[in-house]
């Protein structure tokens, strides 16, 4: 992978069609929540389940070196302020577009090993 922003987006692209692949349906990308006083919630990935259910999806993702875990395992990188953000930013967005039903914060922590094969940790519901 050529840079952290090129990691980031691969693992998106993986992840959307690892959800897909299920029969999601992604419905954003990189949804960002302006609030007032400039900041600002980015939400990867907001997918809709055959089920109904409207997941938010926020992507971590590292390369080769975080193959071994540890402090390097994407998922150490989702905070509980993270977590707080998004919360708040999955209600504006389903407010926003006038939606409604059961709403799943989700985590999706991505390891390309060698060769670039993407190797994808799926955590749905977070937020139980």
């Amino acid at each position: 992978m050529a840079n952290h922003i090129e990691t980031g987006l691969c693992g998106e692209e993986a992840v959307a069609a690892y959800l897909e692949s299920f029969g999601w349906e992604i419905v954003a990308r990189r949804w960002r929540d302006r609030q007032p006083g400039g900041l600002r919630t980015d939400i990867e990935l907001v997918a809709r389940s055959a089920d109904g259910v409207w997941h938010f999806v926020e992507v971590k993702t590292r390369g080769e070196a975080a193959q071994s875990g540890g402090d390097f395992a994407p998922e150490r990188a989702l905070t509980a302020a993270k977590m707080a953000r998004m919360t708040a930013a999955a209600e504006r967005y389903m407010a926003q577009e006038r939606l409604s039903g059961e709403l799943s914060l989700d985590l999706a922590a991505v390891v390309f090993g060698p060769g670039g094969a993407p190797v994808i940790r799926y955590y749905p519901n977070l937020s139980r």
